[in-house]
């Protein structure tokens, strides 16, 4: 398991992984087999007729991973390519095929924006950056009508022989 760290701005590097040894009867406690290093906070609190419960999230590494954006079943429907010719402007630019703004209304992105994975080193073909995706789903993700914006975008990555989906 991945367990995030629940400290302050100063306890970024205090995220850990554990194998798990043992699991209760019930299945809500589990023993590790090595004690955590870090303190991790698991807090209540109450405010007003309000309770906020705070804990560190856990992630279980043995298990698919599914990324997914919000679908609003409401704007699902096929688009026709726009008429206008389009230029993309540079490589992270917000630049958007204009032909489709206000097509479902005036909330621009409220349909059409979902979860980018962008793999871009600061130097290509030094093999500064590596991806490796598996057991993996992805759901609703990508950003519609914006160049750049694909579910998983290897952006001038140059070789990358190591890296997979």
């Amino acid at each position: 398991i991945a367990i995030a760290t629940t400290g302050d701005r100063n306890s970024q590097k205090e995220n850990e992984e554990h194998h798990i040894a043992a699991i209760s009867e019930d299945g809500y406690t589990i023993t590790l087999q090595n004690p955590l290093k870090y303190l991790h906070i698991s807090i209540e609190q109450t405010f007003g007729d309000r309770t906020v419960e705070t804990r560190g999230e856990v992630a279980l590494l043995t298990r698919n991973v599914v990324i997914k954006g919000t679908m609003n079943e409401q704007f699902v429907e096929t688009l026709p390519a726009c008429e206008e010719e389009f230029n993309s402007g540079g490589a992270f630019s917000d630049a958007m095929q204009t032909c489709f703004a206000g097509k479902f209304g005036e909330e621009l992105g409220s349909d059409e924006m979902g979860a980018v994975i962008i793999i871009s080193p600061k130097y290509k073909n030094q093999n500064l950056v590596q991806a490796r995706i598996s057991y993996t789903e992805l759901t609703s993700v990508g950003q519609a009508f914006r160049v750049g914006r694909y579910p998983i975008h290897f952006h001038v990555t140059g070789a990358m022989n190591t890296s997979y989906i």
